[in-house]
């Protein structure tokens, strides 16, 4: 069992834009729910997770994969601050591309929060954007050629984790060809030559530690 007394006096991004009444009577609730704090590539599994209802993405970025056996290790899922989390089941694990920190919501804290004004509508709105991008990331894989893949992944990624920038728009996540491969089930190899044929067609290109693609804004909606 996590210790409550980890989460050290830090609001929760879940009731950060409530009005003040219900952010007080929600942040008492949340002040009995376990905090992690996970260095950057450090993985955690569902130990310590699996009483949670709701796991809270205060700061950094997360990724969850799937650890099936006889398949794939497969990305399944990316979370950054605000964003909300099913706690990892038996054959999943969370790692952080970043130093992160999360709050496990309890069940009862969870059920006493959804009483809250306000605090369903953003669990709703969250587990909601989770499920959109884990849909779109379901039918990228019925696409047959791998370049296509990346490419619908790369613009997908610039959609929901991306910052303009004057050549196009920035993805703000540490990607490397390995997690990009676990993300669209295809070989490191192959995702690889798929980067090579994008950045000779001006799609993408390299900036330190992130991807650039040649997307206009307008076209991200």
């Amino acid at each position: 069992m996590l210790d409550p007394s980890d989460r050290r006096g830090r609001m929760s991004r879940l009731i950060a834009g409530l009005p003040e009444h219900d952010q007080r009577r929600a942040a008492v609730l949340l002040e009995t729910c376990p905090a992690i704090d996970m260095a950057m590539d450090g993985i955690r599994g569902a130990d310590g997770m699996a009483e949670g209802a709701l796991l809270v993405v205060e700061s950094g970025f997360l990724l969850v994969r799937s650890l099936r056996p006889g398949a794939r290790r497969t990305v399944v899922a990316l979370a950054g601050a605000g964003a909300i989390l099913l706690p990892p089941d038996s054959h999943e694990e969370l790692q952080a591309l970043a130093d992160s920190s999360l709050t496990v919501v309890t069940p009862s804290a969870h059920e006493a929060l959804l009483r809250v004004p306000g605090v369903a509508a953003v669990v709703v709105e969250g587990i909601g954007d989770q499920l959109r991008e884990r849909q779109e990331s379901l039918a990228q894989l019925s696409i047959i050629r791998h370049v296509e893949r990346v490419r619908y992944k790369l613009t997908q990624l610039a959609r929901t984790h991306g910052k303009v920038t004057g050549g196009g728009v920035r993805i703000d996540v540490p990607l490397t060809q390995r997690l990009l491969a676990e993300m669209i089930g295809s070989a490191r190899e192959t995702v690889s030559l798929a980067l090579a044929e994008l950045t000779q067609k001006g799609f993408v290109r390299r900036e330190g530690h992130f991807y650039v693609v040649a997307v206009a804004p307008s076209n991200l909606s």
